[in-house]
């Protein structure tokens, strides 16, 4: 079966090294250690190192002379590798990492650079993982040598939460401590769930110091991270994976889509085919940036009312804000159209100013009577979170809501990470409540890629984009999102690939399936169903009307299996979305036909997704 169905390239599967260093087990894959494990327990999510240039973007690599000496309890593995801007080579390093059967992990690196480049960061991270350190004291050294004491934030932190770090130690949840060495640098740690990434990382090169920094040819960088541990007790083997329900509920949320701009219109059959997807709303840009904001607006209201979907515009204003609203009431009171929301925001500011806001709301409210007004993020949660608006606010029209943009990739693309990354979407809208005074929170767009990317991110088709779906529609639901907005209605950033004008043929993607499967649940109550391993499955149960549908998605690439919950009545149906039914059901934008299921023990192909509908008890 074509890769391209299972996440959206040719690429094939990533190679995997699995590794023992005494009573740690880890993952060699493309030059990084992945997965640091004492039994049950994850001590280090990833370590690995990067180069970065002076706009945050992170250089490819090329690694040649791979020497994997991989032992049953110890391994020893040396390569070099090229950071490279296009086809320049911008850095030569010598890689060194060895684990030894005392459990000590060592992750050396030697640098020298080839052409002069401006960096923001040059060299090693360390990921910590959540589950295992929220909460949990940490102790810090500093690089003079004076200790601190200081606590892995449970909240998102809005800033870094520990830094001027030589080592750290923490205890992992069966009280074996865990030690981290830095040398070569001043490391800092942040908390980048503030960008939907499930991890604090710990860096080289404090923040505050003065960026970006010009490399020259012959300077060098050698760093070195070192993992110890000082065991308390043995720990067990791991647990088997089941999906299990909790007593954790919310109510699944409005889901919309967005207005897909730059695309063409939207013809009659792909109008109908959206229809059939239960949205609730169709989130539609008005950019005062662009020069053609008035025409896609119309556009996008045409559309809305095609699809039969309430509307939510999001206006971006710039420092032309008054002409621009001037310009924009003009087109609504000539358009009349009904708006339902509107999310503001400013082009060039991470959270609209309140005194902008103090001048658009008021208007936009009288414009919009009715409509609910909403502040926040044009791009990830961080902005929010750094530049929280609810007291600043007080004395003026306060916002109905807030509202902000996630992404997975705001650091690393791999699909790993990308599944990784779903579980810290539920923090975000945890913080968000803390801050929000009461208001309700909305999230979106909730894309692949940030959509301020131009290139599309080519796994929008794939069924690892519909497991992902399910895995963020758990996330964000459990948590208490409010409203929920997803993708384009079609083209490469969308839920279909649009009906091409010359063929007439078209295909609806497996995230386009996913919302079809969910249309009739809107509203229905949502049970916390989580299972052992997050990284691999991935579960969403809903119930309504006397019956439950649990959607399980598996983001591995291997068949997995699934033991069904012993609360739920058998015999049940169940569709399956995989390699076999899933290229069909593209064709025809309809889902697998149900098949009767009495056994509670299924087999999930690679990437594959299942409904099951169960009737309640």
């Amino acid at each position: 079966m074509s890769t391209l169905l299972y996440h959206g390239t040719t690429d094939p599967r990533p190679v995997h090294h699995f590794l023992q260093a005494g009573p740690l087990s880890a993952i060699y894959s493309n030059g990084s250690l992945r997965y640091i494990r004492l039994g049950d327990q994850e001590v280090v999510r990833m370590i690995y190192f990067a180069l970065r240039d002076e706009h945050w973007n992170t250089l490819p690599t090329r690694i040649v002379n791979e020497q994997l000496q991989i032992d049953e309890h110890t391994f020893q593995l040396t390569f070099d590798c090229a950071h490279y801007q296009v086809d320049t080579e911008i850095i030569g390093w010598q890689c060194a990492i060895t684990g030894d059967e005392t459990g000590c992990i060592r992750f050396a690196i030697d640098g020298t650079v080839i052409n002069p480049f401006s960096r923001n960061r040059a060299g090693l991270c360390v990921l910590h993982p959540i589950t295992e350190t929220v909460g949990q004291a940490v102790k810090l050294t500093n690089p003079d040598g004076t200790k601190s004491s200081d606590v892995f934030p449970e909240l998102i932190s809005p800033h870094q939460p520990f830094i001027d770090i030589a080592v750290m130690q923490w205890h992992l949840p069966d009280g074996t401590a865990a030690t981290l060495t830095f040398d070569g640098d001043i490391f800092e740690t942040e908390d980048q769930r503030n960008w939907s990434d499930t991890s604090f990382k710990t860096y080289c090169t404090p923040l505050h110091l003065p960026r970006p920094v010009l490399l020259q040819p012959g300077d060098q960088i050698r760093q070195v991270v070192t993992l110890d541990l000082i065991p308390s007790q043995s720990v067990g083997s791991p647990s088997t994976l089941q999906s299990s329900p909790s007593s954790l509920y919310s109510l699944f949320p409005p889901i919309g889509l967005c207005h897909a701009i730059d695309q063409p219109k939207l013809k009659t059959d792909e109008a109908a085919q959206l229809r059939k997807m239960g949205l609730d709303h169709l989130r539609i840009s008005v950019d005062f940036s662009r020069p053609d904001w008035s025409e896609w607006l119309t556009v996008g209201l045409s559309e809305a009312k095609r699809l039969q979907v309430q509307v939510v515009l999001a206006i971006v204003f710039t420092d032309n804000y008054r002409t621009e609203l001037n310009h924009f009431q003009q087109a609504i009171e000539w358009l009349n159209p009904a708006v339902s929301a509107v999310d503001v925001f400013h082009t060039d500011q991470p959270v609209l100013p309140g005194a902008l806001w103090a001048e658009v709301a008021a208007p936009l409210k009288k414009l919009f009577a009715g409509a609910k007004l909403g502040l926040g993020s044009l791009d990830n949660f961080t902005e929010l979170n750094r530049n929280r608006p609810i007291h600043e606010l007080a004395t003026t029209t306060p916002p109905d809501y807030l509202v902000y943009a996630l992404n997975p990739q705001a650091h690393t693309i791999d699909d790993q990470t990308v599944i990784e990354n779903l579980a810290a979407q539920t923090d975000t809208v945890l913080t968000a409540r803390s801050f929000a005074g009461g208001l309700p929170i909305h999230v979106g767009p909730v894309t692949l890629k940030s959509r301020h990317v131009a290139e599309a991110d080519p796994r929008y088709s794939s069924l690892l984009a519909a497991g992902w779906l399910v895995g963020s529609l758990a996330a964000l639901t459990l948590a208490g999102a409010s409203r929920i907005t997803y993708f384009d209605t079609k083209g490469p950033k969308g839920i279909m690939e649009g009906i091409d004008p010359e063929t007439n043929v078209g295909q609806v993607f497996p995230t386009g399936l996913m919302l079809m499967a969910l249309a009739d649940w809107p509203g229905a109550e949502c049970i916390s169903s989580e299972t052992y391993n997050s990284l691999t499955i991935s579960s969403l149960s809903l119930k309504k009307e006397g019956q439950t549908l649990l959607v399980v998605a598996n983001h591995t690439w291997d068949e997995q299996t699934v033991s069904l919950p012993d609360d739920r009545e058998l015999p049940a149906q169940g569709w399956f979305l995989d390699e076999t039914t899933t290229p069909a059901s593209m064709q025809t934008g309809k889902l697998p036909a149900l098949k009767p299921l009495d056994n509670r023990t299924l087999q999930l192909k690679p990437f594959a997704v299942v409904g099951i509908l169960f009737n309640c008890q």
